[in-house]
């Protein structure tokens, strides 16, 4: 039973990220999880993503000629976020993200991302008007302090503004990454009201 990622806008129809990677993979044929896994629900522990599961194989050698069936539970951890990422594939050039149009949350709100920028890669992001195309005045990329370093919840700021604006104007995020010592590897980003 593999157990992989599938993501829903509406609860209903869902897609597989990267679909035939397996979230936690069957063990080696000698392993005890080698034949099964069963999940269980997530645990969200501080920094990470508890996975506990049940695992299970066929004795080797079988017990009085007849093969036993072993079962052993399981915990396999991944950072908050981590079942995936974004990464840029060139070792080169930066490369960006561009979510669809959306409506910013009222009251005032914070932009938050948990990335990781390994040795001097970096990551900013800009809000773009999605009528124009072209940044609110004031969010720019190149108004954005960028982030850098490894971050389980980092605020984005911009040089006059800590805070998203106001508008009923649909926008878009836009993400750029940059590479550095290797690809950032942006994990999520959220919105949390001031």
């Amino acid at each position: 039973m593999p157990i992989e990622l599938a993501v829903s806008r509406d609860e209903e129809t869902f897609h597989l990220v990267k679909p035939g990677s397996k979230v936690i993979p069957v063990g080696e044929p000698d392993d005890w999880d080698a034949q099964t896994i069963l999940p269980s629900t997530p645990v969200i522990l501080d920094r990470e993503i508890r996975l506990y599961y049940g695992g299970g194989t066929e004795r080797k050698p079988p017990l009085n000629g007849r093969p036993k069936w072993v079962g052993l539970p399981g915990l396999a951890t991944l950072r908050r976020d981590g079942f995936t990422c974004i990464r840029l594939t060139s070792d080169k050039q930066p490369g960006s993200l561009i979510t669809i149009p959306f409506r910013l949350p009222q009251p005032l709100t914070h932009l938050h991302v948990n990335v990781d920028c390994p040795g001097d890669s970096r990551l900013r992001a800009e809000l773009l008007d999605d009528r124009t195309g072209r940044p609110l005045p004031g969010y720019s990329l190149a108004e954005c302090k960028p982030i850098t370093g490894d971050h389980l919840d980092a605020p984005l700021k911009w040089s006059k503004n800590a805070t998203l604006p106001r508008t009923t104007h649909l926008v878009r995020l836009r993400l750029e990454l940059e590479i550095g010592e290797a690809s950032p590897n942006l994990y999520a980003f959220w919105f949390q009201s001031v």
